[in-house]
């Protein structure tokens, strides 16, 4: 009896991994590319590439943080990847290439990017900023 609880256990658990596509085991990890600090050094712009492992693709992640702050979980203001090879990757870190970020004289952001890139994520205002995107 005790042997087939078990067993029925470590199924379900194999179940749970397996459909879970190993999600509670993966690592992520953030390499910075490029930081854009505010006119008013009140806040940056944090342009990183995030790698999940094997079965994900690269992706380029933009977060507004605090000064000095590393972002360690995903973009919070645009994600994009890609797009299956419809653009390539530029750099030691796999960044989407035509990207730019810029602060603007009214406070807040433009941020361009290639028109062919798959978006995940993007937000038009985060912590008070305004965002406005080119698809170039």
């Amino acid at each position: 009896m005790r042997t087939t609880a078990l067993a029925a256990v470590a199924v379900l658990f194999g179940v749970a991994v397996s459909s879970s596509g190993c999600s509670a085991f993966v690592s992520c990890v953030n390499t910075p590319a490029m930081r854009v600090d505010s006119p008013d050094r009140s806040l940056s712009v944090e342009v990183f590439e995030r790698d999940c492992g094997a079965t994900t693709d690269f992706s380029t992640q933009i977060s507004i943080v605090k000064p000095g702050k590393v972002e360690t979980g995903g973009g919070n203001l645009f994600v994009a990847d890609a797009n299956h090879g419809a653009v390539t990757a530029e750099g030691p870190h796999h960044v989407l290439p035509m990207m730019s970020v810029r602060w603007l004289p009214d406070g807040g952001l433009r941020i361009s990017y290639p028109k062919a890139a798959r978006v995940f994520l993007r937000k038009t205002v985060r912590d008070g900023v305004r965002v406005a995107y080119v698809e170039t």
